[in-house]
């Protein structure tokens, strides 16, 4: 109880503290979207979770064998929150001796110049959506990749680490004798009597222990045995899995006879949970532990562009400072685990002061999480309270409020949630809203089947602007893994979000992977009804309910709501032990939509149809090295093609990350890009070549300085009299201490 409440003095302290700092700034518009990994055991292996707080896609990763080094290619869906990665961001593993530890990096590397495969509806740039995650062992491992259990994760499968053989300093080294069958005998004895009290998950345990032996007369037993008591625990996805490697072992034996009739029982659907079965809750073991972990880093980001324009033979040259500011972040996580209970406060927040004045640069913060998260594993209930991310079950982004989950039994979980969306200060709506919802969960992690259903209510200014009820399920064997998202609005009787993203991978071991997303784009929101009465006074959906009927405010947001399909298939092989080859096509289209004319309501206008895009196809192709130019380096090599309705254009990027004397880290990469439009541009032809040089020094094991240099040249020429010449130098400087 002590620690219970000096964590809760240090959470009330630290809220107050976040707090006060974020009233006085402005909220960022720079993207931090990796969040805090998780590790899970699963069997003799374990899960490595990557959260990030937007959607991501899952396209490959690479290498294929063991490595120290794992880099996994991704998308990100919306090309506005990809634009804004400007800031590379790191996470350490959580401190746990199960697994070798890691260090995980995001973005490898910051996509430079507008010319990517996708385009910002906000901005109108290109953007490149496909950012890469570099994942850094502390030794040799081996692993899986796959989605997670909803589309803003990755899951890394790894095994756990061996645990340390003790040894004794003498005049000679002796080596500990290996088990003796009275070793198996003891543990065989254990996890029976464990099976007799109906204490299948403990028995699961002891025998996987005495399976990890070298291999003795209890074995055939224990393997039989250890499906048997994950099938009478429920488990019956891993009681398949052990049955079958029974028959593969032992095939010709009286025990297979039994297995071929407990797996029949399995796969007809008539196997049940054993009766006697002690508990449906997790053993406890006793722990007592409090640790505190986060990290710290400051980098000065600089920029300026010169800009030469010809028109009518006329030069003129303008010189800007466009980027001069030093972005701070910080985030600390407090954890303490006392035998049954597993609590966490966490902090996050970014401060980016601007040395230029004007109304372009103010000074930003983001105050990014601020939550307790309490898990009791024996009562099998959670909750999260604070600012944390939403990015699941119908929660759309980043909210304040409460999230909670209680276990029914091994199979079944109710959540609910509520709390208020967080738009940030810097806003200028004005509307005060707040949503509730539930959901239903079914499956475990280890599940070949799992997901969830939901139903979720947001009210606006009394104005109920969503409720919506969909689904999230996902599929996974060792072969592939899917995952599919619904969300249905049954307000504006319309589809928010339909998407289905997987992969799989042959047996010549191509992988493939595979997206289809239709979205509204921007979700059906209230606010988006002020496009069409910019003079509602103040800028609220509540402003808009003093001019409107709800009826014709629901009918306008749908009226000029655009929606967006994206289909993507790509597919990865390993070519040589060096290489890595793949390769995408992408097809995005934004549809039109049919207006509204609100021009005879005091304060509103005619918002005029728009048109479709048309369907832009972009042909990507990528090749990964390593040991090409240096030792222990990695080469990638990218190239696209992309035929929009109204101009074509191609990319070339070439990027090497080399390592030198361990400590300095040399990443160099040079993009080009050409792009030709249609008559309807112009003809507009556009150059651009930008080369960037990074270099970082691990100071310390948790301290890490690096400084980055790029230049950008750009010039195009729109076949009349115009001519635009321009160069932008960026850089940046700083440190990340992690702690």
């Amino acid at each position: 109880m002590g620690d219970f409440v000096r964590n809760l003095k240090v959470f009330v302290l630290f809220f107050w503290l976040f707090s006060t700092y974020a009233v006085a700034a402005v909220t960022s518009e720079v993207a931090q979207i990796l969040d805090e990994p998780d590790v899970m055991p699963v069997g003799d292996e374990a899960d490595i979770r990557i959260n990030f707080t937007v959607p991501v896609t899952y396209l490959r990763s690479f290498p294929d064998g063991p490595s120290d080094t794992l880099r996994i290619a991704l998308s990100i869906p919306d090309p506005c929150v990809a634009e804004q990665l400007v800031i590379q961001e790191s996470k350490n593993s959580p401190k746990t001796n199960i697994i070798t530890p890691f260090t995980l990096t995001f973005p490898e590397i910051i996509a430079k110049g507008q010319s990517g495969n996708a385009v910002c509806s906000i901005t109108k740039n290109r953007v490149d959506t496909n950012k890469t995650l570099l994942v850094h062992f502390e030794t040799v491992n081996t692993y899986k990749v796959r989605l997670g259990d909803d589309n803003h994760s990755i899951i890394i499968r790894v095994p756990l680490r061996a645990e340390p053989i003790a040894t004794f300093v003498t005049p000679k080294l002796t080596v500990p004798a290996p088990p003796s069958t009275a070793d198996a005998k003891e543990l065989m004895t254990s996890a029976k009597a464990s099976m007799a009290a109906g204490e299948y998950e403990g028995a699961t345990q002891t025998f996987n222990r005495l399976l990890n032996l070298p291999p003795n007369e209890f074995s055939q037993e224990a393997q039989e045995l250890v499906g048997n008591a994950r099938e009478k625990n429920g488990d019956f996805a891993k009681a398949k899995i052990e049955y079958e490697l029974y028959l593969k072992l032992y095939p010709q034996t009286e025990g297979a006879l039994r297995v071929n009739t407990r797996l029949a029982a399995i796969n007809n659907g008539t196997a049940k949970v054993a009766e006697n079965k002690f508990s449906t809750k997790k053993q406890i073991n006793q722990v007592n532990q409090n640790t505190i972990f986060g990290s710290l880093s400051q980098y000065y980001y600089g920029g300026k562009t010169m800009t030469d324009t010809t028109n009518g033979g006329v030069t003129s040259n303008v010189r800007t400072t466009d980027q001069s500011a030093l972005v701070t972040s910080f985030d600390i996580t407090d954890r303490w685990r006392h035998n049954q209970y597993d609590d966490k406060l966490v902090f996050r927040d970014a401060q980016t002061h601007n040395f230029p004045s004007g109304p372009n640069f103010t000074d930003i913060n983001r105050l990014n999480a601020a939550y307790w998260d309490h898990d009791d594993k024996l009562l099998g209930y959670m909750f999260r309270l604070g600012r944390q991310p939403g990015n699941s079950q119908g929660v759309l982004g980043r909210f304040d409020g409460v999230f909670g989950k209680y276990s029914i039994n091994d199979n079944f979980r109710i959540t609910g949630v509520a709390g208020e969306p967080d738009n940030g200060s810097h806003s200028p709506i004005l509307t005060n809203r707040h949503f509730y919802g539930s959901a239903l969960e079914f499956g475990l992690p280890s599940s070949t089947v799992s997901g969830n259903v939901y139903a979720i209510q947001q009210i606006a200014d009394g104005l109920t602007e969503r409720r919506a009820v969909g689904t999230e399920l996902r599929y996974f064997n060792n072969a592939t893994s899917w995952f599919g998202l619904l969300d249905y609005d049954t307000v504006f009787h319309d589809v928010n979000i339909a998407l289905l993203q997987g992969n799989w991978t042959t047996s010549n071991q191509i992988t493939f992977n595979a997206l289809l997303d239709h979205r509204k784009s921007p979700i059906l929101y209230g606010e988006t009804g002020l496009q069409a009465v910019p003079g509602a006074v103040p800028l609220s959906v509540g402003g808009l309910r003093k001019v409107l009927t709800d009826q014709q405010i629901y009918s306008a947001i749908k009226n000029i709501t655009a929606e967006t399909d994206t289909a993507l298939l790509g597919a990865t092989k390993q070519i040589t032990p060096r290489w890595q080859i793949g390769g995408d096509v992408r097809l995005n289209r934004t549809k039109g939509t049919p207006g509204v004319d609100l021009s005879l309501i005091p304060g509103g206008i005619l918002v005029p149809p728009t048109p479709s895009t048309g369907i832009a196809y972009t042909y990507s192709l990528q090749a990964i090295g390593t040991n090409v130019v240096f030792a222990d380096d990695t080469s990638v090599i990218n190239t696209s093609f992309v035929d929009d309705p109204h101009y074509f254009a191609q990319t070339l990027g070439l990027t090497n990350v080399a390592t030198f004397r361990t400590k300095w880290h040399v990443t160099s990469s040079l993009s080009l890009y050409h792009q030709k439009g249609d008559a309807s541009q112009a003809d507009i032809k556009l150059y651009k070549i930008a080369p960037t040089a990074r270099i970082s020094y691990q100071l310390f094991d948790n301290a890490l300085l690096e400084a980055e240099l790029g230049f950008e040249k750009t010039y195009s020429d729109d076949n009349t009299n115009q001519k635009i010449r321009s160069t932008r130098e960026s850089m940046f400087v700083g440190y990340r201490w992690d702690f």
